[in-house]
C-alpha cells in the first residue's frame, strides 16, 4: 500500500507539535539497546548450541563406531561320540534297545519289592476301646493294644489323626522290626 504525500505531511506536523514525555523516549531508547544486547547475547547462544549438538552427534558416531567394532565371540564346541565311525548304526540301535530293557527291568524289580513291603508292612485293622485305652483289631481277630503313651506321641508327632473314633476303619503302617508308624484312616476294611 502506497503512502499519500497529504497523509505524510499531516504525520511530520502532528510529531513536531506533539512531543513524547521523557520516561516514554527513555524507557524506548533503553528496549532499543536490550535489543542490540540480546541480539549478541542470541548469536552466542545459537553458537553454543550448534557446537553442543555438533559434539552429541560427534560422541553418539564414536558410541556406534565402537559398538560396531565389537565382533561376538564364540567357544569351540567339541562333538564327542558314543561309538567310532566305524561301528554301524544297527550296533547303536541294538545297544539302546538293550538299555531299555535293563531299565524296565529294573523297574519291575522295584515295584515288585515295594507290592512285597507294602503288603508284609501295612495292615487293615478296626479301631475299638479296650479297658486300657485303644486297640486295633485286624482281619485276623488279633487285638493289637495302644498305649496311652504311644496314642500321644503319634499324635504329637501327626502320625495319628485327632478325629478317629471307635469303630473307625484304620491302615497300620509297621516299620521293619514292628514298630507302628502311623496309623491313618482308611475307606474299607480289606479282610
Amino acid at each position: 500500500m502506497k503512502n499519500d504525500p497529504s497523509l505524510d505531511a499531516l504525520y511530520n506536523k502532528r510529531k513536531q507539535s506533539v512531543k513524547a514525555p521523557a520516561s516514554t523516549r527513555s524507557f524506548i531508547l533503553a528496549k532499543a539497546k536490550s535489543t542490540q544486547v540480546r541480539a549478541s547475547f542470541n548469536l552466542w547462544n545459537w553458537t553454543l548450541g550448534v557446537s553442543l549438538c555438533a559434539a552429541l552427534l560427534v560422541l553418539f558416531q564414536y558410541v556406534g563406531l565402537s559398538h560396531r567394532q565389537i565382533q561376538p565371540q564364540y567357544n569351540v564346541i567339541q562333538v564327542h561320540r558314543l561309538y567310532e565311525e566305524s561301528q554301524p548304526l544297527e550296533l547303536a540301535r541294538q545297544a539302546a534297545q538293550q538299555t531299555r530293557i535293563q531299565h524296565a527291568d529294573n523297574y519291575a524289580r522295584y515295584m515288585q519289592s515295594q507290592q512285597v513291603l507294602a503288603t508284609h508292612h501295612k495292615l487293615n485293622a478296626e479301631l475299638v476301646e479296650t479297658a486300657n485305652g485303644w486297640g486295633l483289631q485286624t482281619c485276623d481277630r488279633e487285638l493289637v493294644l495302644l498305649t496311652t503313651q504311644l496314642v500321644n506321641q503319634l499324635r504329637n508327632n501327626h502320625r495319628l489323626e485327632a478325629q478317629l473314633k471307635k469303630g473307625d476303619q484304620v491302615e497300620i503302617a509297621f516299620d521293619a522290626q514292628g514298630r507302628i508308624l502311623t496309623i491313618k484312616p482308611t475307606s474299607k476294611l480289606n479282610c
